[in-house]
């Protein structure tokens, strides 16, 4: 917020303070800056601050023209739910007297009443595997995000005997506040199908009373042979400029038990280009091939593509990948505002009504351009507020 008037003036750097969620054994810390942006000095004469929150760093006093204060604000929620509060600035500046208020927002979470899986979530799935393959695991931390402490007091298993589940330390396991616990899927492999584990943990509250958490892992093992693994989910290779090269990488690996003949890699779509192992060649077990997807923008728009790798692969002969990248032409500009200079550096854009005490010619060439082109235009001197007429 901007509050100016002659040669006094300020700049807030917010009127509205917002807290993450946070439990309320916990704390944050944010912050908000006052600058003096008049020619006079300022003066913040007092504050007031309410709510759950406090200053660490009490800026107040003098401020000189262009000088900066900052208020260290900590936030330590005394009870659950939306928390409000506010600071309050009293501010003199050359003897006209204001005052700022700055909203202070918060939520305070209720600790210590569950486990919340870190790493990644409650669902974890092994990537494919082939009868011959290696077996696979996944470690997960458990977390006590709360302010009391939990106590991990049994673990149980339920599911296919192949996937099994521990947790690290011997029972019972206390978690104290913001306390973690190390839990493991393990894999082993088998016949081919799909299995999946169900593992719960049991823990007691300080007030006696009992939470599960449950977690699932699931696997998916295929018949031994011949085995490519590639993700084929859209490729959305964002938005970019004319200016540059876009790329990406693609992973072909052999997961199966045979050796794999990949007979060819193309890649369909305007301005794509494709390196890497495109050419007939033959992939072992375990091993793994990389494609480079190359896109070169010519024109702004949106460019689909497709990859396809064709292959003796015994359950997906041909297996497609999808692009897309999205151009914009950052070397077209127009003039939406007054211009007071005489070169746009790249990306710039400018538009408007060129007022004629700025153009100190008849004609002044205007040189607008980006990193791989340039466009020049030339206007001529008219009377103030006239458009520019481009030649």
């Amino acid at each position: 917020m901007i509050a100016h008037k002659g040669n006094i003036g300020h700049y807030l750097s917010t009127n509205l303070l917002q807290f993450d969620s946070i439990s309320t054994c916990l704390a944050l810390d944010s912050s908000v800056t006052i600058q003096n942006i008049g020619c006079k000095s300022m003066i913040i004469d007092s504050l007031q601050i309410m709510g759950d929150y406090t200053l660490t760093r009490n800026s107040s006093g003098s401020l000189l023209s262009g000088d900066r204060a900052s208020f260290d604000i900590h936030f330590h929620p005394s009870a659950t739910g939306s928390r409000s509060g506010k600071l309050i600035l009293f501010i003199n500046e050359q003897g006209v007297h204001s005052r700022e208020i700055i909203d202070l927002t918060g939520f305070g979470k209720n600790g210590g009443d569950q486990l919340l899986s870190l790493s990644p979530n409650s669902h974890f799935a092994f990537s494919d595997r082939s009868e011959c393959a290696d077996g696979d695991s996944i470690s997960f931390s458990l977390s006590n995000p709360g302010c009391d402490s939990v106590s991990i007091i049994a673990v149980s298993e339920n599911g296919d005997a192949l996937i099994t589940a521990s947790l690290a330390g011997k029972l019972p396991i206390t978690l104290y506040d913001t306390g973690e616990a190390v839990a493991q899927f393990k894999l082993s492999i088998g016949s081919a199908g799909n299995y999946q584990k169900q593992f719960t943990i049991t823990y007691v509250l300080p007030d006696g009373s009992r939470r599960d958490t449950t977690f699932i892992a699931t696997a998916s093992i295929s018949k031994g042979g011949k085995l490519l693994l590639v993700d084929s989910s859209l490729r959305d290779l964002g938005e970019g400029d004319l200016c540059r090269k876009v790329d990406s990488t693609i992973i072909i690996q052999n997961v199966g038990c045979d050796t794999v003949l990949i007979a060819s890699s193309v890649v369909a779509g305007q301005r794509y280009l494709l390196n890497g192992s495109i050419g007939s060649h033959t992939l072992a077990p375990g091993k793994r091939d990389t494609l480079h997807v190359v896109f070169v923008p010519v024109v702004a728009g949106s460019s689909p593509a497709l990859v396809t790798i064709h292959s003796n692969d015994d359950r997906h002969g041909t297996i497609t990948i999808p692009f897309v990248a999205s151009t914009i032409d950052v070397s077209s500009f127009k003039l939406t505002s007054s211009i007071s200079r005489s070169h746009l550096f790249p990306g710039d854009t400018t538009s408007g009504v060129v007022r004629a005490d700025r153009i100190v010619a008849n004609q002044k060439r205007l040189i607008l351009s980006s990193s791989c082109r340039s466009t020049t235009a030339i206007y001529s001197r008219q009377p103030v507020g006239a458009r520019a007429s481009r030649m």
